[in-house]
């Protein structure tokens, strides 16, 4: 998993219908903002990428053979699975608080 397929699984995990087109528009706006340290979702999500990258490279040396103690892919995949999800409640509170603001009266 890369963070090209981040965008799809937090669509996916709310139910929303996002284009390839605009998935890949908005990918492409990331990697371009890649220097900016001062926004913190964005720090979230590629810190989220940065450990399912590390996640895979153990699981694929483990399967290529290489002496990688199981322990250890373990707990990077449940790093990285936990990075996710917390991505995705984040983005269900937004989503949540855009809701409640859009019900407002003025």
């Amino acid at each position: 998993m890369t963070i090209e397929a981040l965008p799809k699984i937090l669509a996916a995990e709310a139910n929303i219908n996002v284009s390839d087109a605009f998935l890949s528009a908005n990918l492409n706006q990331l990697e371009s903002s890649r220097s900016v340290d001062n926004n913190p979702f964005l720090n979230a999500i590629l810190s989220a990428d940065n450990q399912i990258k590390y996640a895979d490279g153990l699981v694929e040396k483990y399967i290529s053979g290489e002496n990688i103690p199981v322990h250890d892919m373990v707990i990077a995949m449940n790093k990285a699975k936990t990075e996710v999800q917390f991505l995705v409640e984040v983005r269900n509170k937004v989503f949540e608080a855009y809701q409640e603001i859009s019900k407002l009266q003025i």
